[in-house]
């Protein structure tokens, strides 16, 4: 007798072999029995980071400024709510260490003051010349160079501006994450979001990021 295939939303962890649910655009796979990350085809991801903890008092400030920028008209929101219950959820991003050089030019365009004369006529109907000063468009060539040496965040999740999850990016910051440690945190029963962004798809968004950033430096260099 054959084996029974897994359900369409299910996906067999190449490394403990456990069913995990995943979504219909999950392309990146964490696995809720082991912790082991892959790609939708079974590709170890390898070595990653994740965020340190932070303390009881630091969610609660977070929580109440998020609920005061979410108040709207309900004034007592921020001061009438309160935390019941903790949930650890995992956000996928992925970050890249980017160098890229941009070398423009072109010609700005300005207004060069130029001297003109008209005849103009008095109360006594007397015509007189007289010199003003107008302005003309010119241009002056300009060359410049842009650089850029940053690290990149993307959220690897395709409705995170919808959910504010856009401001979280502000915080990733490699230099201060810490290896993934599943055992460390297992026993919280974490939230395992997938990435339903792959590799190949954030390395191109980024790479369109930095150029449409550049451009539009240059843009207004030139204007």
């Amino acid at each position: 007798m054959g084996s029974e295939a897994p359900a369409a939303d299910m996906f067999k962890c190449p490394v403990c072999n456990g069913n995990v649910k995943t979504g219909p655009d999950d392309v990146v796979i964490t696995c809720t029995y082991c912790g082991g990350t892959t790609t939708i085809e079974g590709k170890a991801i390898g070595d990653h980071l994740m965020a340190s903890a932070v303390d009881a008092d630091e969610r609660m400030a977070g929580f109440q400024q998020f609920l005061d920028k979410n108040k709207g008209m309900n004034k007592s929101l921020v001061k009438g709510a309160q935390i019941v219950e903790n949930q650890l959820i995992y956000v996928p991003v992925w970050t890249a260490k980017v160098k890229a050089d941009s070398y423009y030019k072109g010609y700005k365009t300005v207004q060069v003051p130029v001297q003109k004369t008209r005849t103009v006529r008095d109360s006594d109907g007397t015509t007189r010349t007289e010199t003003y000063t107008d302005y003309e468009t010119g241009y002056v060539p300009v060359q410049d160079e842009l650089h850029t040496d940053t690290h990149e965040p993307l959220l690897a999740r395709k409705g995170a501006r919808f959910y504010g999850l856009e401001d979280y990016l502000k915080d990733v910051k490699p230099e201060i994450g810490i290896p993934y440690n599943f055992e460390a945190i297992k026993d919280l029963e974490p939230v395992m979001l997938n990435a339903e962004i792959g590799q190949e798809e954030f390395e191109k968004a980024i790479h369109g990021r930095v150029a449409d950033n550049h451009r539009a430096t240059a843009a207004s260099g030139l204007a």
